[in-house]
């Protein structure tokens, strides 16, 4: 038999790329080079713009380690375990750019010893790790705090699982053991599971929420979108418009006028912590958690459309917190 010549395997080749590509798109894989694609299983250390991908019939998720492009934006502000990037229902992202990161202590509850800590000493950021008091006024979760020492993040990944693990390493007054887990669920579902253990030798109290950037891919939010929660809403004198338990967007956002409201105490019941998110009169995601949530909050800018609730608790010494949400990115549409 004749051996092809190295002419004709490259002319293969290419014809291969170029059919197979289209395909490799039309199912959700988009390549950023600025992100590690590498196919790693198993156990090992995250490592910074490591990229994972799920997959679990028509969802498609791209879970991000480390995200160098987060601490460019918005400093040591957001958990740098893992991101949750992208979520792709046939090809089709339902996320913007910052995707569903998570943070601690946004009002400064959870913000470890930074209130004992003088300018130039340290304190702890969860899901981040030792950062550094620059002035004496109060915490900002917007501030450029210098990281001292980042805290080593575990990756474990199976077929539709993947989870982080992260533990204070050091000689420091306050310590924990921190897991998250992103597991596709039944049909197109995704589960993300947190614990947190308090490793100290005294109480901490801590809040946390997950912010969610949603839109539909390549159309901003506008006026018409809206999101049903699972509450009486509450008179209040935000740019959103009440009608029953939904809150819409009378006028398209901007990134200067960016439509916020903020209710505490807003969700009383389990059965009560739930949302479904309507872009361009399509129902985009159906959220459910298990927490009874201190707080409800909604931003809207023409990037992303953010309904959150946030959960709350004080962990004595050697205390584990619990706690979970999940999205179902194919929910029922609406009738009318």
């Amino acid at each position: 038999m004749t051996r092809p010549s190295i002419k004709s395997r490259r002319l293969w080749l290419a014809i291969c790329g170029g059919l197979l590509l289209p395909l490799w798109l039309a199912l959700g894989f988009h390549h950023d080079s600025s992100r590690d694609y590498s196919p790693i299983v198993g156990q090992h250390v995250a490592k910074a713009d490591q990229v994972y991908t799920l997959r679990n019939g028509k969802l498609a998720i791209e879970i991000q380690t480390m995200p160098s492009d987060f601490l460019k934006e918005f400093g040591p502000r957001f958990d740098q375990t893992a991101v949750l990037r992208s979520a792709r229902v046939d090809g089709k992202n339902v996320l913007g750019k910052w995707g569903m990161p998570d943070e601690f202590g946004i009002d400064g509850i959870g913000v470890l010893g930074y209130e004992q800590a003088q300018p130039g000493e340290y304190f702890i950021k969860i899901g981040v790790g030792l950062l550094e008091r620059t002035e004496p006024n109060a915490y900002q979760f917007f501030g450029r705090y210098p990281i001292h020492h980042a805290f080593e993040t575990q990756v474990e990944k199976s077929d539709n699982r993947l989870k982080v693990v992260q533990e204070t390493s050091g000689k420091t007054a306050w310590a924990y053991r921190y897991e998250k887990a992103y597991q596709l669920i039944e049909g197109e579902g995704l589960k993300i599971s947190y614990q947190l253990t308090n490793r100290s030798n005294q109480s901490i109290q801590f809040n946390h929420y997950n912010h969610h950037w949603f839109r539909s891919e390549h159309a901003p939010i506008q006026a018409g979108d809206w999101v049903e929660v699972g509450f009486p809403i509450p008179q209040h004198s935000s740019s959103f418009e009440t009608h029953g338990r939904k809150l819409r967007l009378g006028a398209p956002p901007s990134e200067q006028a960016p439509h916020y409201l903020a209710i505490d105490s807003a969700a009383t019941d389990l059965t009560e912590n739930h949302f479904t998110l309507y872009l361009n009169n399509r129902a985009v995601v159906f959220y459910q958690a298990d927490f009874s949530p201190i707080r409800f909050a909604a931003y809207a800018v023409p990037d992303g459309f953010c309904p959150e609730y946030f959960f709350q608790r004080t962990l004595a010494a050697g205390e584990t917190a619990t706690w979970s949400a999940s999205y179902d990115f194919t929910p029922a549409q609406p009738t009318e």
